[in-house]
Parts: structure tokens; sequence; C-alpha cells
């Protein structure tokens, strides 16, 4: 999921994926706080996709993320883990789906740390 693409100013530049289990993982300092994932909520007329982001190794503390929209699409942050030590990290995504089988592309906006 490390496909950067500028369709229009309105969509402007953000990762993407469409197959299944694709993963970003991006490193961070983290001065020991929140991480969040800005995205782009998708269309309704589409069947949206989904993320799963965690930090580090913590898979299981994972958080899923829908691209659900709930009118047209706007950017949206979800905090994935909280209280995250000082020092440097990793976040990583990767798209939920059947592998093999594309799915409408997730649009990662950005990565946030405190």
């Amino acid at each position: 999921m490390a496909v950067v693409d500028s369709m229009t100013p309105a969509d402007s530049y953000y990762w993407h994926a469409t197959y299944p289990k694709s993963k970003l993982r991006v490193p961070v300092k983290i001065s020991g706080g929140d991480a969040a994932v800005w995205y782009l909520t998708q269309d309704q007329a589409r069947t949206p996709s989904a993320i799963m982001c965690w930090v580090d190794n913590n898979v299981a503390g994972g958080v899923l993320i829908s691209g659900e929209s709930e009118g047209d699409p706007a950017p949206k942050i979800t905090v994935i883990d909280r209280f995250v030590s000082e020092g440097s990290h990793y976040i990583e995504c990767q798209l939920q789906g059947v592998e093999g089988v594309q799915v409408t592309p997730f649009k990662l906006l950005g990565i946030f740390a405190s």
C-alpha cells in the first residue's frame, strides 16, 4: 500500500491499495502520546473497503477502520493507539478482504503521532 497518486486537486496526494493484504509501514518518532491515521472516506455508491492499523508489533491491539462514508467523501481521523512510549516506532496498516480479489481503494492521507 505505498502508491502515491495525484488524480485531482480534490483528492490531492494519498497512499492507496486495491489488493487485500497489501501493507504500508511508516516509521515515526513519538514523544509519548497517541498515534492516529488520517484517511478519505469513500463514495456511498461503492462498496467501502477497510484497513487494520497498529503500532509496532501490536497486531492484536490493532484498530479496524472502515472507509464507509455517511455522506459525501470527506477526510476523517481515527486514533489507533494511546499512551505510546517515547521513541522510535512504526505504524503499519493492512488492507482487509479476500486475498487476490480487488476491493475499492482505501485512501490513506497521513499518519499522526504526538
